[in-house]
């Protein structure tokens, strides 16, 4: 993460003098931190961590299942298998940094690290279509990454066998909910969004415990991050650590306070200067982050019931965390999120926000849930393992039930005798495995569309006719700008007569079954396939 958050940070301060983004720029960079490392090592010597064999079975295990995971979703081949058409958008974003050398909007976290991964792999995989892989790959390890970094918070907590079992179970259970939910459908910038998240709460809580300069640099890096990666969560993120700033160091002294406000600006002003001129520096793309948030979108909505089985626990936990261990981070994330969700829920109910915005705040939940629950387990374990037992036990159960499709077989015998189903207390779960074994690949006789679109019209005007998904990766991966999936017969008439394409490319889909017999009259036909074809209008 610490990479991560680094190019972001030198991406950031080049940019400001005009300087193209590249591989070698953004490589030269890298002096000042090799330089400070040596320069630590050198004063204070090497750094020496302790491992257990216990921190090899999230390692072995992870590893398997996300090898059984992506030949089984994406294929060993990496094929295109997002759910939404947004993964197609930032995948572009990604490719007009390679092509430019320049960022592509404000929000740049995640496709500035995607588009340094596709200079880097550029020597083996040129073509758009490998640039897509490599995308794919990219996702892939920010998956990695919420299970490293949500581990890593855990870790330093682990004292016994039994919190090392608890611990990885644990972490296997939040990474398959909601970041699993996230990486499928392609939210990539959201995805950056909470790992960076997960990354300010580890490096915060190591911060106020040790206030070294090392750590201090760490958090900047990370605010800064999360500031050009989604602009939604930057308040109440950054109000959170404030708080627990304030609060650990809190003393009702002239002395302390000024020394405190000190260290507030110190650990703020840098990423809050930079953010801010990358965040607002034009009035279009200010109201492009901020302006929509009424406007309703394709994503996962549940109000309650994939928390009722963390909730007791988690509040045991919170508890035990202002209580006896003054978690002051997780602490503040929990209280500050939680009223920030009740405060854009009455917003959501006034319709002044829209429940696609509301529901993104669930994934910071999850994880502040996941990790209040922990802290629950160590407080209990010596004196409730019983109820910690049940506690996992519970949703470990429901989740069989949805895999091994045992309710299916109890309603096969008697339609009647289930009424309420396992999927409503463990829907997460349920929503993203029924997602995995059947939502489909993306048809690979699309791509030998866009294939033939790119070696052999790729310098002309073409638009697309097809679906949403299809038409955004369409313009993805041709580089094409417009395309049309929704609208009447007249707005398809008045869309490809304002346009004047040279080429058209008509998908199988509904659109085209509505329009046959304009669509095929509207030029010769150059090259088909059973999923579509291509038409040149002049």
């Amino acid at each position: 993460m610490t990479i991560l958050c680094w190019n972001a940070f030198a991406t950031g301060i080049i940019q400001l003098f005009s300087i193209k983004i590249s591989l070698i720029t953004i490589g030269l960079t890298y002096f000042i931190p090799i330089l400070y490392i040596l320069f630590t090592i050198k004063k204070k010597g090497i750094q020496h961590n302790s491992y257990s064999l216990w921190d090899i079975v999230p390692i072995v295990i992870g590893g398997i299942l996300l090898f059984h995971y992506i030949k089984n979703y994406f294929g060993l081949d990496l094929q295109l298998h997002f759910i939404a058409s947004d993964a197609a958008r930032h995948l572009d974003f990604a490719l007009t940094t390679v092509n430019s050398g320049d960022i592509a909007l404000n929000m740049y976290f995640h496709s500035l690290n995607d588009s340094l991964a596709m200079l880097f792999f550029n020597p083996f995989i040129s073509t758009v279509m490998g640039q897509a892989k490599v995308f794919t790959l990219m996702s892939l390890f920010d998956l990695v990454l919420f299970g490293l970094v949500f581990y890593a918070i855990i870790r330093p907590l682990m004292k016994s066998t039994l919190d090392y079992i608890i611990g990885n179970i644990l972490l296997f259970m939040y990474v398959c909910g909601y970041p699993l939910y996230v990486m499928q459908f392609g939210f990539s910038y959201y995805v950056s969004a909470i790992i960076l998240i997960e990354f300010i709460i580890l490096i915060a809580t190591r911060y106020l415990n040790d206030s070294s300069l090392n750590w201090l640099i760490l958090l900047n890096l990370a605010l800064y991050s999360i500031f050009v990666c989604y602009t939604f969560l930057i308040p109440v993120t950054y109000l959170s650590l404030f708080i627990a700033v304030l609060w650990k160091r809190f003393k009702p002294t002239s002395k302390v306070l000024l020394k405190t406000a000190l260290e507030e600006i110190k650990i703020f002003i840098i990423p809050c200067i930079l953010g801010l001129y990358y965040s607002y520096k034009n009035l279009s793309e200010l109201s492009s982050s901020g302006g929509g948030i009424t406007n309703e979108g394709g994503s996962y909505f549940d109000l309650f019931s994939n928390f009722i089985w963390l909730l007791p626990i988690a509040f045991v936990g919170l508890t035990f965390c202002l209580k006896k261990i003054k978690h002051y981070v997780l602490s503040s994330f929990i209280i500050t999120n939680v009223l920030f969700t009740l405060f854009i829920f009455i917003l959501c109910m006034k319709g002044k926000m829209s429940a696609y915005y509301y529901y993104k705040e669930y994934n910071v939940l999850w994880l502040l849930a996941f990790l209040a629950f922990f802290y629950g387990v160590l407080e209990l374990e010596k004196h409730r393992l019983d109820l910690i037992c049940i506690s996992i036990a519970i949703p470990i159960a429901l989740i069989s039930m949805v895999v091994f499709r045992i309710e299916d077989r109890i309603t096969e015998h008697n339609p009647n005798i289930m009424n309420i189903s396992a999927k409503n207390f463990v829907n997460i779960y349920a929503f993203n495995y029924n997602y995995y074994k059947n939502f489909p690949m993306f048809n690979p006789l699309y791509i030998d569309l866009m294939n033939y679109a790119n070696e052999n019209i790729s310098d002309s005007k073409k638009i697309a006719v097809g679906d949403e998904v299809t038409n955004a990766w369409f313009q993805t991966l041709t580089n094409s700008k417009k395309s049309f999936a929704y609208g009447t017969h007249e707005d398809l008439v008045k869309f490809i007569s304002e346009e004047n394409p040279d080429y058209i490319c008509i998908f199988a889909s509904e659109r085209y079954n509505e329009n046959k017999e304009y669509l095929d009259s509207l030029g010769k036909c150059i090259y088909k396939n059973e999923g579509g074809f291509i038409i040149k209008t002049k």
